[in-house]
């Protein structure tokens, strides 16, 4: 037997490509047939049994009539005449299944009663070939449920060789049916893949021109950008030049405000904030500064007899000299005209006399030349002052007050020399040159 599959094109499959359902029904009714041949034969020996049992049940009703009537006419026990009525009736009745239980009822009664002549024929020929009977109904009630339970088989099995067959037919209708839809979706598929095609290289065409559109604005947005970014950047630097050129232009006003144009010194008003924070300074250190004020001795004489030109040059050297003899961490100070103020943090009054004469011997060793190449030599009067605020509670314009009194002491004792406020003048001296450091 050949049947066609839904994809087999036309190519035959063999018996052994049938569903697992066809062959499953093939093999129960095998093993089927394998099972009912024995049963049969042994139900067809028990049939032969069964006429010989038949035969034999003529007598035995026979046998329970005359005793039914005994015992009725005995009337000696009620209960055994009833269950001998009953035996008689099941074996007319051929009720195989209610024999052996009246029997046993029976069996019972006589022994409770001791009747002997029952139980007599209970247990002869009788009482066996009821049993016999009994068995034999039971083997011809399993025999007739094997042959329906065959009649069933073969039945479900003609069924499901009919459904077998039913679903070969549609599934051959279904596969000529799905291949026809196959073809036909291939078709469309066709016809749909060409407008797809052409709908996507037509998106593909706009998807060009929107790209490039988009590039040509980044790149005008890019542009403008990289404008916008240097015009900023340029605004920018010209704001940090001028904020620059505005900082140092005031820092260049806070230093002329502070400095004196001729000498290049600190001036005056420098002084004020310096020494107040060097006053706490010394407060908090608990050491000493020292005061000095130099006044140029006979100043007025110089600019009326050489000229202010000669006078601004003498001040000019004069703040060299300073600087030549004092060392980084003292200020040296323009007071006004011809007077200087010096700051020496961190001395003391041994210092005194080694700062003074080493600046009246600078000035000996350089003389100002005048015009008409005539030459004169500076001379300074110095008044000191020791300002020591951590252990005498007093301000630096205090110091340098006692500091400018000195000073005037000199001037009227002679000029071109120094003194220490609170303490004797001394007389002007020549000094050797002096090179160490106070």
């Amino acid at each position: 037997m050949q049947i066609r599959g839904p994809n087999s094109s036309g190519h035959c499959l063999s018996q052994a490509s049938l569903p697992l359902i066809s062959r499953a029904g093939l093999c129960l009714l095998t093993l089927v047939l394998v099972f009912a041949a024995p049963l049969a034969a042994q139900i067809a020996g028990r049939d032969a049994l069964m006429q010989g049992i038949e035969r034999a049940g003529a007598s035995s009703a026979t046998e329970l009539d005359s005793r039914i009537a005994h015992v009725q006419s005995s009337d000696h026990n009620a209960e055994i005449f009833l269950r001998f009525v009953r035996l008689r009736n099941s074996v007319a009745a051929r009720n195989t299944a209610a024999i052996a239980p009246d029997v046993q009822r029976i069996v019972a009664a006589a022994e409770a009663v001791g009747d002997e002549a029952t139980l007599r024929v209970v247990n002869s020929e009788l009482g066996e070939t009821l049993f016999d009977r009994a068995k034999t109904d039971s083997l011809i009630l399993e025999r007739d449920h094997a042959l329906q339970q065959v009649e069933r088989n073969r039945q479900e099995h003609e069924r499901m060789l009919g459904l077998e067959l039913l679903h070969q037919e549609q599934f051959r209708a279904a596969s000529a049916e799905q291949r026809r839809k196959d073809r036909e979706i291939s078709e469309l598929r066709a016809q749909g893949q060409l407008i797809a095609a052409e709908k996507m290289r037509q998106q593909l065409v706009q998807a060009q021109s929107n790209q490039q559109f988009q590039l040509e604005t980044l790149t005008r947005h890019s542009q403008l950008e990289k404008s916008l970014t240097e015009l900023l950047l340029a605004c920018l630097l010209l704001a940090v030049a001028l904020a620059w050129s505005q900082w140092r232009a005031s820092l260049a006003r806070k230093e002329q405000a502070l400095q004196d144009p001729l000498t290049g010194l600190k001036n005056r008003r420098f002084l004020g904030p310096f020494m107040e924070h060097e006053t706490e300074r010394l407060r908090r250190s608990g050491l000493a500064a020292i005061v000095l004020m130099a006044d140029i001795d006979l100043f007025k004489d110089v600019n009326d007899r050489w000229g202010h030109k000669v006078g601004d040059d003498a001040l000019v050297q004069l703040a060299e000299t300073l600087h030549h003899c004092m060392r980084h961490s003292d200020v040296i100070c323009r007071w006004g005209g011809e007077e200087f103020v010096i700051v020496c943090p961190e001395s003391s009054e041994k210092h005194v006399a080694l700062i003074c004469n080493r600046i009246r011997h600078h000035l000996q060793q350089a003389p100002i030349v005048a015009p008409g190449g005539k030459s004169f030599h500076l001379t300074v009067s110095i008044g000191a002052a020791l300002f020591s605020p951590g252990v005498q509670d007093e301000h630096w314009e205090t110091a340098l007050a006692r500091a400018d009194q000195a000073m005037y002491q000199v001037k009227k004792n002679g000029r071109d020399h120094w003194s220490l406020a609170g303490s004797q003048p001394i007389e002007t001296r020549a000094a050797a040159p002096e090179t160490a450091a106070h």
